[in-house]
């Protein structure tokens, strides 16, 4: 990026200028196409619209515009920038929320220009100004103060909400002010606004006051609506939403406008409050309104909040619904400052006007989502790890998770072109909560374009598919878009899905449970072995696969909008899984997962390219590669079709794992769940410790694999205890104590090896935090340990409480100790 676009800059310049991080993903990085692209979405937007009057509105100075990545956004963003009055700018605050890095208050740049891929030269940043907030201070109506921070440059070009907005501003300023340099056009004032408490929203809105009563400064307030579905932990529903709903986009003339009459806002909040999250196996009824009817009904329920001018109003209509618009904090950070700048001569000014309301897509199942993610892997050289590390231990292929964010086909490429220079197959896994079920021709083109590339993986002649979740999928016409034969496996559910249509199904349900995605409770648990009934019974003679998984543990706080906190029972379930596999004899299996840090169940390594989404408060420190290694064995048992994996045991190996405190440490003083308000709209969400933590025991677990008897023996903070083991592969649990973790194996009285691990079991909060994750170690240890890169750490500081060292195993003590006869 700073070769395209900083070439005739001097270095000491280049260090203090914003680079456009996500040029080339979100829109684009060519200056021909995104001017063209930005000029044709503005040509597109009416000169002059019906009730709002010509574009832009003279005076119209503050705007609220989507930070979706401008295949989603940029079309309806077009509108507000038309409508917006430049004429007498100079200066342009922009107000954005923080989506990765955790704050409570607002953060100011420390850099001093950013740069756009619209010119060599970087929009300027008015640096007196951010100096002089810097020094103010905010005081909230409690008489506390409040002051503002900074944002460093990771922090600064790891966020998107702000730079979406830079070059439809930078093409506005271009177009009024054409014979001027990039660097005379009016300065910027970008602030990052963190998840901010009302009173915290009132003080800097009381403090930004001034700046908006002077007409020559311009404010920009980067929101999206609603962003609904699994991933974000918001499945809220309207059964009183109107059906038929509006069909979108919505125009001025459907949308709510500034009225002296509150009736129809309370009217269209009270319909939009008696609503109630939908379950993952919730089927919407095609006499109720589908699901993209009821967002629409309480996001237009939510514009009439901000359209009545009073920030009470807004709040109360997120408290109500819980809806996830993205920008709440910003939007209430202006809507308080336009109330404070207002006097009874201009009560009638400073009201925001809706002039377009689109989606990224119409919901229609539970596990529909509007929003995709990203991915940070640079080449095919960084799938590299991965393929190897899975071949090595007799993995055929790798289930490609995608939704449909700008990402997705850089990544398969990458995937895909790894895979083959290292011998692995991968398939295509369509992720629905990403996808939405009226997408079958999208899903069919998807598998159509990757259908004959050598890494593919065919199953009978016919190209593999999968997904997660996607009951109602019309596969015929998903099959006609694929153009060829498909053997698709979807993550369908008996008695939802259609498995006459399909050529096999995976159940995802890998953990015991009470049929509610969540922990057995009594009267209510499903083991996984009642799961493979259901789906063998379901498919009636059609293939099955099978689910694996050691753990599951997440502890998602407020300080993310996709707060979750729960686990289910694991223990042993690593070893028991898989001699429940040797039995069945499943045609397939799939491991969940490779690489889910947000859910523990990851079984690669920690240094596997991956950008944080905030699991690294539980996830560093914590590897889980014995689980691979110890995999091996009951894989080529497997493969082979053999019920036993004694003979696939090559060598003496134990394979422990443990939590790294007990269960009923009290951390709640620090915790982040405890913090804020987090929205629970989905159910997910618990403070303190995670739903279903009584299921879990406070015991370290070993598993021997042997070639000949032995004894083990565990010391747990200096209790010991002694299994006599067989050959093959055993299982044991000893009580876990606090303090050093020491493993050995004894033959004739004799120590055939031995090891200390590198992590203790302590009685504190690491990291102020619950965590419930396991630590996994070998005995023999492994050679190198394991840490998370500078990306999976992006996040780990994140609404934290107290200080957390960062990569500390082997720091304190050498490296794991062992010995061998």
């Amino acid at each position: 990026m700073r070769k395209l676009f900083s070439t005739k800059k001097e270095k000491a310049d280049i260090m203090q200028s914003r680079e456009p991080s996500h040029a080339g993903s979100w829109y684009s990085d060519n200056r021909s196409t995104l001017t063209r692209q930005l000029d044709q979405w503005l040509s597109q937007v009416p000169n002059e619209i019906e009730g709002i009057g010509s574009l832009p509105v003279p005076g119209s100075r503050v705007i609220i515009a989507p930070h979706a990545g401008y295949a989603y956004s940029g079309p309806c963003a077009a509108y507000a920038y038309k409508a917006l009055d430049l004429s007498r700018a100079k200066r342009i605050f922009i107000l954005g929320p923080s989506h990765h890095h955790y704050l409570s208050t607002l953060a100011l740049p420390q850099l001093t220009s950013y740069y756009t891929p619209l010119s060599d030269e970087p929009l300027p940043l008015d640096t007196e100004l951010i100096a002089k907030l810097l020094s103010t201070k905010a005081v909230k109506p409690n008489g506390s103060i409040v002051n503002f921070t900074t944002m460093t440059r990771s922090v600064d070009e790891d966020e998107h909400s702000i730079e979406l907005h830079l070059p439809y501003i930078h093409r506005l300023l271009q177009l009024q002010h054409p014979t001027k340099r990039t660097s005379q056009y009016p300065p910027l004032v970008p602030i990052l606004v963190g998840s901010t408490s009302a009173s915290t929203e009132q003080a800097f809105g009381a403090l930004l006051a001034p700046y908006l009563q002077d007409p020559s400064n311009v404010f920009v307030i980067s929101s999206d609506f609603c962003h609904w579905g699994l991933r974000f932990s918001y499945t809220y529903y309207v059964p009183q939403a109107p059906k038929p709903g509006p069909k979108l986009p919505l125009s001025a003339d459907a949308l709510p406008q500034p009225s002296d009459d509150l009736d129809e806002f309370e009217e269209k909040i009270e319909q939009v409050s008696a609503g109630h999250s939908l379950q993952r196996r919730d089927k919407v009824q095609s006499r109720e309104p589908a699901i993209h009817e009821s967002i629409s009904a309480f996001d237009i329920a939510t514009m009439a909040a901000i359209a009545t001018g009073e920030t009470e109003n807004f709040l109360d209509a997120i408290q109500r619904t819980g809806n996830t618009v993205c920008g709440r904090h910003p939007i209430g950070v202006i809507m308080t400052a336009i109330e404070a700048s207002k006097t009874q001569e201009d009560e009638k000014k400073g009201v925001f006007r809706f002039i377009r309301y689109e989606r990224s897509s119409d919901a229609v199942d539970v596990t529909d989502s509007s929003i995709g993610i990203t991915s940070n892997r640079q080449s095919a050289a960084d799938y590299d790890d991965d393929m190897q590390r899975a071949k090595a231990l007799g993995i055929d292929a790798f289930a490609l998770n995608i939704g449909v964010d700008p990402y997705t086909d850089t990544q398969l490429n990458f995937a895909y072109e790894s895979a083959a220079r290292n011998n692995m197959k991968v398939f295509i896994s369509f992720d629905f909560n990403w996808y939405n079920t009226g997408q079958a021709t999208a899903v069919g083109q998807k598998i159509r374009q990757y259908a004959s590339l050598p890494a593919q993986l065919q199953v009978d002649g016919q190209v593999f598919a999968s997904s997660f979740a996607g009951d109602g999928l019309d596969i015929a016409a998903m099959n006609s878009a694929a153009g060829t034969e498909v053997f698709f496996a979807p993550n369908f559910h008996p008695g939802v899905g259609d498995f006459n249509a399909i050529q096999g199904a995976l159940n995802w349900m890998a953990w015991p449970n009470n049929d509610n995605n969540k922990a057995p409770t009594p009267g209510h648990n499903v083991s996984v072995a009642e799961g493979d009934s259901k789906y063998i019974a379901a498919l009636n003679g059609k293939p099955y696969i099978a689910p694996v998984s050691g753990w599951f543990s997440t502890h998602f706080g407020g300080e993310v909008p996709y707060s979750k906190n729960w686990v289910f029972p694991s223990d042993l379930l690593w070893y028991d899984r898989w001699q429940e596999i040797l039995s069945l004899g499943p045609r397939f299996v799939e491991i969940v997962t490779w690489n889910d840090y947000g859910e523990s169940h990851y079984i690669g390594p920690l240094s596997s390219p991956h950008t944080d989404d905030g699991a690294s408060k539980w996830v560093m420190d914590m590897p889980h590669n014995g689980w691979l290694e110890m995999s091996k064995p009951f894989i080529a048992a497997y493969k082979a079709g053999d019920k036993s994996v004694n003979n696939y045991i090559t060598e003496d190996k134990l394979v422990y794992w443990y939590r790294p405190t007990p269960k009923d440490i009290n951390c709640d003083s620090t915790d982040t769940t405890m913090q804020g308000n987090p929205n629970n709209s989905s159910g997910n969400f618990f403070r303190g410790r995670p739903n279903g933590y009584e299921t879990m025991s406070d015991d370290v677990f070993v598993v021997s694999l042997l070639k000949s008897p032995a004894t083990v023996q565990v010391t747990s903070g200096g209790a010991s205890n002694t299994f006599q083991a067989q050959a093959g592969a055993s299982a044991f649990a000893a009580p876990m104590g606090i303090g050093k973790q020491q493993f050995s194996l004894l033959r004739n009285g004799q120590t055939v090896m031995s090891a200390t691990s590198l992590k203790d079991i302590v009685n504190s909060c690491i990291c102020g935090i619950y965590n419930f994750n396991a630590y996994v170690g070998t005995v023999p240890p492994e050679q190198t340990i394991d840490k998370l890169q500078p990306a999976g750490l992006s996040m780990l500081n994140q609404g934290l409480m107290v200080p957390c060292p960062t990569n500390t195993l082997g720091l304190n003590s050498p490296s794991p100790t062992a010995c061998s006869q």
